[in-house]
């Protein structure tokens, strides 16, 4: 169920680490790819504020364990 969900929380935060690395070389940074806890964490608060509802829905349906009748009956 989850695959989808990760999926989109591994691509959001990708997309973050090349803009910060990209940043980072521009600025000369030795290790532009080092990157701290907290930001890292921030970006994946940030990926999760991003995953749509209509996302969570796929994976829900696609896992088998609720049909698409359950899915509008528990958006509407």
């Amino acid at each position: 169920m989850d695959q989808g969900i990760i999926h989109c929380i591994k691509r959001y935060v990708l997309s973050e680490k090349m803009l910060y690395a990209l940043d980072q070389i521009g600025e000369g940074v030795d290790e532009p790819y080092k990157v701290d806890i907290l930001t890292a964490l921030m970006w994946c608060e940030n990926a999760w504020l991003k995953v749509t509802a209509d996302t969570i829905q796929h994976c829900w349906y696609h896992s088998g364990l609720i049909n698409k009748t359950a899915i509008n009956f528990l958006t509407n």
